[in-house]
């Protein structure tokens, strides 16, 4: 098992790099974009925004996620089909994933610390408007674990069920995107219409759900998907 997994880490490492690359460069410009931001408002900045950790996050969550999603039919077709079992490709592309994952979330981590004494050191009479820091290191793991679950169940689903597959992931995606910042808005600006009272129940709910709950609900799921991923791939053909 062991010359599996070092094979599949010496397959996808360029891969993985990319990714980590790309997350850093996000971190660097997000500060390079609130400096420049900065110097254009600066009398209106009263506050220290952390826009590279938001930046580097959310580019870890996209571009890790699509890799492991997109990876897997590819190289489950190359390795089975050069002899490789199917729950020894399954244990070795999911470590494989969790690795960089966890990679990716130390990453982020670092760049929140980074930032802050960049704020520190920079803007030491701007307010800071949110330290993010306790919430990754509260946070990360479970995040790169719950992602490294999602992407392999969701490959997986995409091979059992064809390319609808994604576009359902994609419509989610867009939903989130465009939904989510409208919802946020409405509630502080028009908290009586429809996007402002969802966003408050939502709200609500956040508030009242303890973090132990959530915690709970995220190893349940990473279990069942675990266990839903192995069983569609244990039965599935190589197509390629």
């Amino acid at each position: 098992m062991f010359a599996v997994i070092k094979k599949q880490i010496r397959v996808q490492w360029e891969n993985w790099m990319v990714c980590l690359i790309i997350i850093l460069g996000g971190g660097i410009a997000g500060e390079v974009l609130f400096r420049v931001i900065r110097a254009f408002v600066a009398e209106e900045a009263k506050e220290f925004i952390p826009v590279g950790t938001v930046m580097a996050a959310a580019l870890a969550i996209i571009f890790l996620g699509i890799i492991g999603i997109m990876s897997l039919e590819m190289y489950f077709n190359l390795e089975i089909s050069m002899g490789c079992t199917r729950g020894r490709f399954f244990v070795s592309y999911y470590l494989n994933c969790l690795t960089v994952n966890l990679m990716g979330a130390g990453l982020v981590v670092l760049t929140a610390m980074a930032e802050n004494q960049i704020g520190l050191w920079l803007y030491p009479d701007l307010e800071k408007s949110v330290n993010l820091l306790p919430y990754l290191l509260r946070w990360s793991v479970p995040a790169a674990i719950f992602l490294s679950v999602f992407s392999v169940l969701w490959g997986a689903l995409g091979m059992r069920f064809g390319k609808k597959i994604y576009w359902i992931l994609w419509g989610l995606w867009m939903l989130l995107s465009i939904g989510g910042p409208r919802i946020v808005e409405a509630v502080e600006e028009a908290p009586d219409s429809i996007f402002g009272r969802f966003g408050a129940l939502l709200a609500a709910i956040v508030k009242v759900v303890p973090g132990s709950a959530w915690l709970t609900g995220c190893i349940v799921f990473c279990i069942v998907g675990f266990v839903a991923a192995y069983g569609m791939l244990r039965r599935q053909q190589v197509t390629a």
